[in-house]
């Protein structure tokens, strides 16, 4: 797997950033237990059924949110608003029908999540057709004609297929992970001792350039990997001595490890909640594309990481 090439570089020219053939299988296996919470949630104790709607709407608001986003194309004053229509139905008890989504959650939260986004702008229609008769009927000096008490209605804007949402997502919010990532990273590489024999030479700059030969390949319609990789490398770095193939190939190794380690950190950042809990930042892997960059990094970021986590009550 190559580095995440998502700086200046558009995503449409990775196309290892959209979702892989297992992307189907990866989300039904991973969110399957997410119907026992929200049979939980709708349980007959009201007590007991309203906590689960509120702690699983908390791990759900994000998601929300951005298929709001993608739907309002950016309006975030809209996208707020279906959230809060979303989280009322949620808590009311009104989702009772997504347990038997045989753990396929989001896909029935997409559904919902434009539901509720047509319901919004078929009330803004009603309330400008409202609004237009009554400006004409206080409309100084002539009388109000029937046409304008009657205005036409527009039609709907037609809504996106599920995967047309999730490309929208992908393309607004992974080029911007991507970025943060590669900043991180530099940040990183500042604070590393030097290396003995390239001093001058830091990880972000081995790994960028790795990822601007690998893009500007991939563009020309010649890949480029292996030790044709390596030997592009030595000569954009003039490195002296050149690296062997060996050595690249561990130094690239390490990088992208240390690389999804970052990336994964980002993913967590891009929660609106200060402590997203594990699950919920592997599905937003898989819904972004990212599993196959951070696969080898994972299982010691995860445990890293569920040790700082509080226990589930």
């Amino acid at each position: 797997m190559g580095i995440c090439q998502g700086r200046p570089v558009p995503i449409q020219k990775s196309r290892s950033i959209y979702m892989s053939d297992q992307y189907n299988k990866d989300f039904d296996e991973l969110s399957a237990t997410r119907s026992e919470m929200l049979r939980q949630a709708h349980s007959q104790d009201e007590a007991e059924a309203m906590r689960a709607r509120e702690a699983f709407f908390l791990k759900y608001r994000t998601a929300v949110l951005r298929y709001a986003l993608s739907l309002t194309h950016g309006n975030l004053d809209t996208a707020e608003e279906i959230a809060q229509d979303f989280a009322r139905a949620f808590l009311e008890g009104r989702f009772a029908n997504a347990t038997g989504a045989n753990g396929r959650f989001r896909y029935y939260l997409k559904t919902s999540v434009k539901n509720l986004f047509r319901d919004r702008m078929e009330k803004q229609q009603r309330n400008q057709k409202r609004h237009t008769s009554l400006d004409s009927l206080m409309e100084e000096d002539r009388e109000a004609s029937i046409e304008a008490l009657t205005p036409s209605e527009s039609p709907l804007p037609d809504l996106p297929a599920d995967e047309e949402l999730d490309r929208r997502i992908r393309e607004s919010l992974a080029p911007a992970i991507l970025r943060q990532t590669w900043n991180a990273l530099a940040d990183y590489s500042r604070r590393q001792k030097p290396d003995l024999t390239y001093p001058s030479l830091t990880l972000y700059q081995f790994l960028w350039t790795i990822s601007e030969s690998e893009a500007a390949a991939h563009q020309a319609g010649t890949p480029l990997k292996g030790e044709a990789l390596c030997q592009k490398v030595n000569e954009v770095l003039a490195l002296n001595p050149p690296l062997s193939y060996a050595s690249f190939r561990q130094r690239k190794s390490r990088g992208s490890i240390e690389f999804a380690r970052l990336l994964l950190d980002e993913i967590r950042s891009s929660f609106e909640c200060a402590d997203p809990d594990i699950d919920m930042i592997e599905e937003e892997c898989i819904a972004l594309g990212f599993h196959k960059y951070v696969e080898r990094a994972w299982p010691q970021w995860k445990t890293s990481n569920q040790s700082s986590q509080p226990a589930a009550s």
